[in-house]
């Protein structure tokens, strides 16, 4: 299986494309959550470099594995380091697609 959208589909979702330019770090948290991780700390960890590009990849791979969604760590990686925003909003849009009623959520 492959990703609902392409990783440059940031337009396809005005408001998910206009809340990951302005505060990515509110978009890294909450596709964080949505696998179970915690939302402050991703968030924050975001804004870290290269601790944001590990941190925005492990991300990426648990949303992979969870629904599915071909791919490697590797690429990952590559994804968050050449293009953060267009992976955060991407990762996004997938979480929406998959749960669009908000249960992507995870429960303490």
């Amino acid at each position: 299986m492959s990703w609902s959208s392409g990783i440059c589909g940031c337009f396809e979702d005005i408001n998910t494309c206009a809340l990951t330019y302005f505060c990515p770090c509110v978009v890294a948290g909450k596709n964080a959550e949505a696998v179970g991780e915690n939302c402050f700390l991703h968030g924050f960890l975001s804004t870290l470099g290269c601790v944001g590009i590990f941190c925005g990849a492990k991300i990426r791979e648990k949303i992979r594995e969870k629904h599915g969604i071909e791919g490697s760590f590797g690429n990952d990686c590559i994804m968050h380091w050449f293009c953060p925003l267009c992976a955060y909003s991407q990762e996004a849009r997938e979480l929406k697609a998959r749960c669009p009623s908000g249960q992507a959520m995870a429960r303490s």
